[in-house]
């Protein structure tokens, strides 16, 4: 027998677990701490919309879940930006607190040393400074990117998705190798040394991620998936470069004439 319960924010009665006027779920209980602490935990990872489930999902089945929502099959999964957001947040999180990001900074400072990009030490004080402001938009690196090899993966894939929805697929997919990446981090915790192999390292994931979805929506190769997954990814990036240059050319060549005309 159905119980009728009365909404505590609008007062609709009704039967089940959630209010159909507005929405509100019903809870029984008085708060408690056990209560407190799943109800955090919860909202935190979006363990009711399927956090979980999306991430073992995409593990084991990326290409069916990829067809699924794609096809409108949407509630057991989180949603494909806020699966990114989160996996980029606990990404940057864990690797500036762990000294992973700071390990990675000095490397890659090193490197330019090596092929005498840097040789003076105000060059390297203009490179740590230029580091420090791509650590302050590290947690919005993924939805800078994300255009740019949605755009690449409707290129080399073809008109078989909308634009739209190369967006959904990307998305899920950069999410679910950065959290592969984590592991990277953690490695290069305990192994400092291994700090040089952590980019070709996320890329090596995003590879095997794309790839695996590609193989699983699109029914190609296992060879010919990973080859496309490494080129969507690659090419995103150079998408990224080229419009990035292009724009701070435009830029300068602006701030010339403005220079020009100002001191004419």
């Amino acid at each position: 027998m159905n119980v009728q319960l009365i909404c505590k924010n609008c007062g609709h009665e009704f039967t089940g677990q959630y209010c159909p006027a507005c929405g509100q779920k019903h809870i029984p209980e008085r708060w408690n701490l056990k209560r407190l602490f799943r109800s955090a935990f919860t909202n935190v990872f979006n363990i009711e919309k399927g956090f979980f489930f999306t991430f073992k999902e995409l593990f084991l089945r990326p290409g069916k879940v990829m067809g699924e929502y794609l096809d409108g099959r949407t509630t057991p999964y989180t949603n494909p930006f806020r699966y990114m957001i989160l996996a980029a947040a606990i990404s940057v999180f864990l690797m500036i607190s762990s000294g992973v990001w700071e390990l990675q900074v000095n490397n890659i400072i090193q490197s330019y040393k090596d092929f005498g990009m840097i040789s003076s030490e105000a060059d390297e004080i203009r490179m740590r400074k230029s580091m420090s402001f791509v650590t302050k938009f590290m947690n919005f690196m993924p939805l800078i990117l994300l255009p740019f090899i949605a755009l690449s993966s409707r290129l080399f894939i073809g008109k078989k998705l909308y634009y739209a929805e190369h967006f959904i697929m990307v998305a899920f997919l950069m999410a679910q190798s950065t959290i592969y990446s984590l592991l990277l981090t953690s490695i290069a915790y305990f192994f400092p040394n291994f700090i040089t192999w952590v980019m070709a390292g996320g890329f090596l994931f995003a590879t095997i991620v794309f790839g695996q979805a590609f193989h699983g929506l699109f029914k190609k190769s296992w060879l010919e998936s990973l080859a496309l997954g490494l080129v969507v990814y690659i090419m995103g990036f150079i998408f990224f470069f080229l419009i990035i240059g292009v724009l701070a050319f435009v830029l300068g060549v602006l701030a010339a004439i403005i220079y020009k005309m100002t001191k004419g």
